[in-house]
């Protein structure tokens, strides 16, 4: 569905085509021998490359420790490069006619006097010469990924100011090819949630520098879920996975005393990080209240189609310092939890120091 997307394909850990967008699937079990695709198999993070106008974007698929696999997107920078051709003509073009204007004026000027001359060059210096500059400098910070570079001021009549509007005009569209790249590889495209990409950086960063009344994490699974998707189709799957991850976000904005990351790990799991805004509050006992809302919210019956179903979630909770003080750990606790919860019946929740 995205116009600047050229490739979408998914391979198996040893570089073999699983899916490549088409139907028949040409490339299905080739193994993928471009001058980038050793160093996509191996990736563990984030791979991104350019091949001439196609910006080469791959991530890793892993379950827990396990690599499946990933993911490779093609992206398009030919409307960004049209762009940026069209601004470098626009540039020409204007200091090609600011030049001869500034040409004639001036030998016109030494004609009358030396000192009128010396006048025009400071008029000069200030109206065209520290503005280029100025622009230069903002190009070079927008190279280095600040989008937010001061422009010069400008007359919107002039030649100048021109040229600025064109290099703004620039600017915004490559910030907007940037956002749509970061939100691509940031977000599940089925539930709009974040991805566990997304989710696994925000996680890092909180176990890094933890808030002082520490944070839960939530480890939340549907439960039956897999008869659902096999008896009924995956699409009705896909819509009750939809369903779920609304009815998450509804019930996190019920509890403003949080600051909550919702996601998707993916398959039927969903995970979430829970600080308190408010220090002096107590941590479990929010925590334990946001539980019993989740689980309340996931029970009530949902429409498909025209047809009721009945479902549930289970949930593992893990907090940061009290269970794990590392990410892994933490993800550990939070999946023994939750296991737990499956098998006390389920449509349940378990603190990981209440497994026994």
């Amino acid at each position: 569905g995205q116009p600047d997307v050229h490739y979408v394909t998914v391979f198996d850990a040893e570089g073999a085509v699983i899916h490549d967008g088409s139907d028949d699937i040409a490339s299905y079990g080739q193994i993928m021998s471009d001058a980038a695709a050793g160093s996509i198999i191996h990736a563990d993070s984030l791979y991104m490359g350019q091949r001439g106008d196609v910006l080469d974007v791959a991530a890793p698929i892993r379950i827990g420790e396990e690599r499946l696999g990933g993911v490779r997107i093609g992206y398009s920078l030919a409307s960004v490069q049209h762009y940026e051709e069209s601004a470098s003509q626009a540039l020409s073009e204007r200091i090609s006619a600011i030049g001869k204007r500034s040409l004639l004026g001036v030998g016109a000027l030494l004609l009358l006097a030396i000192s009128i001359g010396i006048v025009i060059s400071v008029i000069v210096q200030r109206t065209l010469i520290r503005p280029i500059r100025r622009l230069a400098n903002a190009a070079r910070e927008i190279e280095a990924g600040n989008f937010s570079a001061t422009l010069p001021e400008h007359n919107d009549k002039d030649e100048i100011g021109d040229l600025v509007q064109a290099f703004s005009r620039m600017t915004d569209a490559i910030y907007r090819r940037d956002q749509d790249i970061q939100r691509i590889a940031n977000t599940d495209p089925l539930t709009g949630l974040a991805n566990r990409r997304a989710f696994r950086a925000q996680l890092e960063a909180r176990v890094a520098k933890p808030p002082v009344a520490g944070f839960a994490l939530m480890l939340i699974d549907i439960d039956n879920f897999k008869p659902v998707n096999d008896g009924h189709g995956h699409e009705a799957g896909d819509r009750m996975l939809c369903q779920f991850a609304d009815r998450l976000r509804e019930t996190l904005s019920r509890h403003p005393v949080f600051d909550g990351m919702p996601a998707r790990l993916g398959g039927d799991e969903f995970i979430m990080i829970v600080c308190l805004d408010d220090a002096s509050e107590s941590l479990r006992g929010r925590v334990i209240a946001l539980a019993d809302d989740l689980i309340e919210a996931f029970s009530q019956p949902m429409a498909i189609h025209g047809q009721g179903f009945v479902s549930s979630a289970s949930i593992g909770i893990a907090l940061c310092p009290a269970d794990a003080r590392t990410t892994s750990q933490l993800l550990k606790d939070g999946d023994l939890a939750m296991y737990a919860a499956k098998r006390a019946g389920k449509n349940s929740y378990r603190f990981y120091d209440e497994v026994g």
